[in-house]
């Protein structure tokens, strides 16, 4: 089943009062379940960009957006979290500094579903938090009457994984969730956000310029420059890449 499509898909702004730079240029994109796709590029090669039109942050100047064949493109961003999940790359934007770690997931778990008046159940949610933060191996579950501000920057980063995760997107977007992490706790989570995306058969889209990640982790791979996709490599093209490869195609992409 396809979950993304991206027709055509532009986004430009005004580069002063005569001049338009365009950011996305005529992406066409199309996502099946259980992909987990690495996305590359350097800078201002329309990454970000690409995440914050499907995630609806910004809209598209042109262009139709649909997930698993309902066109998007006008939706709201919070009526397209309901179904998107994504983690950013600054620990901080992903959770609520001054709620403890167990208000955030359980903020988290409601995602999606209809608010009402009614007591919120932390106590009867603290075991499942317990062991949901367990599986994590950082210590986060000592951590649960912790405000999330207080905590590192991995365990904050390992909390929005779990927020994002906790109820079964239909498309997760990690935004270069481990660039602000030391690499011992960049791999860390990676081992986890990998974990996660198998046991819950994720569909995923993971921009990253770590190119050990880049290699080791998804079935997919594209590559962006000044805008548009320039490789798209399926599972078994991905497959033959080596090191050497990639480096050639950040000298050809920048």
């Amino acid at each position: 089943m396809t979950v993304l499509e991206m027709h055509n898909a532009t986004k430009w702004v005004n580069n002063g009062p005569k001049e338009k730079k365009t950011l996305l240029d005529h992406i066409d994109l199309s996502i099946q379940e259980n992909d987990f796709i690495t996305v590359l590029g350097g800078n201002g090669a329309g990454k970000s960009t690409l995440f914050n039109t499907i995630s609806g942050t910004m809209p598209l100047s042109s262009g139709k957006i649909f997930i698993k064949n309902q066109e998007v493109t006008q939706t709201s961003e919070e009526n397209r979290a309901s179904f998107i999940s994504r983690v950013f790359q600054d620990p901080k934007m992903g959770t609520a500094p001054r709620m403890t770690v167990a208000e955030n997931l359980l903020l988290a778990k409601s995602r999606g579903k209809k608010r009402r008046f009614r007591l919120r159940q932390l106590k009867q949610n603290q075991e499942t938090f317990y062991q949901l933060t367990k599986e994590v191996g950082n210590g986060l579950e000592n951590h649960l009457n912790t405000p999330a501000g207080d905590l590192s920057g991995g365990q904050r980063q390992a909390l929005s994984l779990l927020m994002a995760t906790i109820q079964t997107p239909q498309l997760l977007l990690l935004d270069e969730h481990t660039a602000a992490l030391d690499p011992k706790t960049s791999k860390l989570l990676m081992q986890i956000t990998a974990q996660r995306i198998s046991e819950q058969q994720l569909t995923c889209l993971m921009i990253t310029h770590r190119m050990e990640d880049a290699l080791q982790y998804g079935n997919r791979m594209i590559v962006m420059k000044k805008g548009e996709i320039v490789q798209d490599l399926n599972a078994q093209e991905k497959a033959k890449l080596t090191m050497t490869d990639l480096l050639q195609f950040f000298e050809e992409i920048n």
